[in-house]
């Protein structure tokens, strides 16, 4: 019923302003133009580039995905729909779904495809007049809610043996159950239970496991956590964005990476030599750059509007945008957020290129909970051994203010 009162609150723009974590109390205003596409916004695949659909016409309805089936279920839109009625007509399409799941294509698998691939194969579907109208109802719908069954269970009847579900739920870990929300654990298990180009999907298992897994490209995180978090604000304290950087720095003597600017020697003279003068310096430096970035007047903006007007003037590209460096600056290998919520709410997703990181990191009271994944397929990544230098750096931070505490007294 909440996902139906945001909407009502999206519909009638009675939102409260949304404010970035600013600096000393001081947050910039937030767009919020990205919550009119919580309900409207599709990714629709293109051979040469992906197109964000957004549906304006009005909508009554949501795609329920059961058994890698999917099914149309209507909802009143003139009041809040009945409780019992909505868990009725859910129990039908669990039932339901059990009749031809054997049978029935798993056409959620086919949104995982190369975008290219998938764009063919979608062109090739809406040919026929029944394919077109049940993408076209996935693709306007309000939302996917994705009903799985247990993780156990599919387990179990994969090794042809049975197993207790509640044993098996107590030793799930929060890592799995992150896994299975971010893509379904694979072909095997849920993914074709799924449509990942559907901006807002909902995931209920009957393990326990529930979630939101979000298209990125129709709105930023921030927007889909106010929600998680139930029209909540963001804390108030102090940012913990400078201990995180910090803890990089440490970790870079446990996890190394080449870097392309820098020679090992300028690294080591940066990490263990800088001038207190020229550390203030880069701190005030950053805070400026954070301040012009979150109002959406970083230099990354100036430097893509450049190359973009040489595109649309047919003029060659800038020699900059061309070399190796400018390439390497766009190529995030780290990319990270801090998410922080009073709810305990894991918050992750995956890695934007494929031998890089996806990390984002929640601080509350007493820990920092971090959310870490990567690509199988890249030799160059390990998320396990990812984490296992995260926290031998923090471990290493912990007993540096252990010793300043104890100097101090």
């Amino acid at each position: 019923m909440s996902i139906l009162t945001l909407r009502i609150c999206i519909q009638s723009e009675s939102l409260p302003q949304d404010y970035s974590a600013g600096h000393h109390g001081h947050g910039v205003p937030l767009c919020m133009q990205t919550y009119k596409h919580f309900f409207k916004a599709c990714r629709i695949p293109g051979e040469d580039k992906d197109t964000l659909y957004i549906n304006d016409a009005h909508t009554d309805y949501i795609v329920v995905a059961c058994r890698n089936q999917f099914f149309l279920l209507r909802l009143k839109t003139e009041e809040m729909p009945d409780e019992e009625e909505l868990v009725e007509q859910l129990r039908l399409i669990w039932y339901l779904s059990k009749e031809y799941e054997t049978s029935s294509p798993s056409i959620g698998l086919m949104t995982t495809e190369n975008r290219k691939q998938w764009a063919s194969m979608r062109n090739n579907l809406i040919k026929k007049i029944t394919n077109k109208q049940s993408l076209h109802y996935l693709e306007t719908c309000l939302y996917v809610l994705c009903l799985d069954d247990s993780v156990s269970v599919k387990a179990a009847t994969a090794k042809n043996q049975r197993r207790d579900s509640a044993v098996e739920m107590a030793k799930m870990e929060a890592a799995f159950m992150c896994s299975q929300l971010l893509h379904g654990g694979g072909s095997d298990y849920y993914t074709g239970n799924r449509y990942f180009d559907k901006f807002l999907q909902f995931v209920v298992g009957r393990d326990g496991i529930c979630g939101i897994v979000c298209e990125h490209s129709a709105s930023e995180g921030i927007t889909v956590l106010r929600f998680m978090n139930e029209f909540l604000t963001f804390l108030n304290e102090k940012p913990i964005d400078c201990v995180v950087q910090r803890k990089d720095s440490l970790r870079g003597n446990l996890y190394t990476k080449n870097n392309n600017l820098l020679s090992s020697r300028s690294i080591v003279r940066l990490l263990w030599d800088l001038d207190e003068t020229l550390l203030h310096c880069i701190q005030d430096a950053t805070k400026r750059i954070n301040k012009l970035t979150i109002a959406g007047q970083g230099p990354d903006n100036h430097l893509m509007a450049l190359k973009e007007l040489a595109k649309r003037s047919n003029l060659e590209i800038p020699l900059l945008f061309r070399e190796k460096a400018y390439k390497e600056y766009l190529n995030f290998q780290l990319s990270t957020s801090q998410l922080p919520n009073d709810k305990g709410i894991i918050v992750g997703y995956g890695a934007v290129v494929p031998d890089g990181y996806g990390i984002s990191y929640t601080p509350t009271e007493e820990q920092i909970m971090f959310c870490i994944s990567s690509f199988y397929s890249s030799p160059e990544t390990s998320s396990d051994f990812f984490a296992s230098s995260l926290e031998g750096s923090l471990l290493q931070m912990r007993e540096l203010c252990f010793k300043y505490q104890n100097n101090v007294q």
